[in-house]
């Protein structure tokens, strides 16, 4: 994919995600740079508590593979309740108005939200995956630098799963 339909591709999802959150009442915001620190931040209703939420957005043209970089390879040293991951897949744009509800639903972008280590284990299934194809074959362990990334079939538990973002931003309201 060429980097200017990359980049309208992430900034879509990082939008779409903003969106979903608002729609579900959680303030958030996109941020924009560079060299940010998050793609879109959540926060609390007091605004107290903030997750910071890391996007990646692919279409099914790529084999549905969510590329995480070394960000998400790395294995966590700890559990942060500050981080989360929402992987976007936005199907085929519609072209004109829907026939009905059933083709409308056909291009809703579907969410998947996972915490760093859940990214790493997605990762780490890819990779184990790859490595056993290629012992397989004969061949040794990949070695290479390759882009890491996560497959459709290895998040799939994770659709739907805002929860996790509500939960931890509701720590910090304390009882009811």
């Amino acid at each position: 994919m060429p980097q200017e339909d990359s980049a309208f591709l992430n900034l879509a999802g990082e939008f779409a995600v903003a969106s979903e959150l608002n729609r579900r009442r959680v303030l958030s915001s996109v941020t924009y740079g560079a060299s940010k620190c998050a793609d879109v931040f959540a926060l609390s209703p007091d605004m107290t508590q903030v997750v910071r939420i890391e996007v990646k957005a692919t279409t099914p043209k790529s084999k549905t593979r969510w590329l995480i970089g070394e960000k998400g390879a790395r294995e966590p040293a700890g559990v942060s309740a500050a981080i989360l991951w929402v992987l976007v897949l936005f199907p085929t744009a519609p072209e004109g108005a829907p026939a009905d509800l059933a083709r409308r639903g056909e291009h809703a972008p579907r969410f998947f939200v996972l915490s760093p280590k859940e990214v790493y284990q997605a990762w780490k299934e890819e990779l184990d995956d790859y490595n056993r194809r290629r012992r397989e074959r004969g061949q040794g362990p990949f070695a290479g630098s390759g882009v890491p990334g996560v497959r459709l079939k290895d998040v799939e538990q994770y659709e739907g799963k805002w929860g996790i973002i509500l939960s931890r931003l509701q720590m910090a309201q304390g009882p009811a």
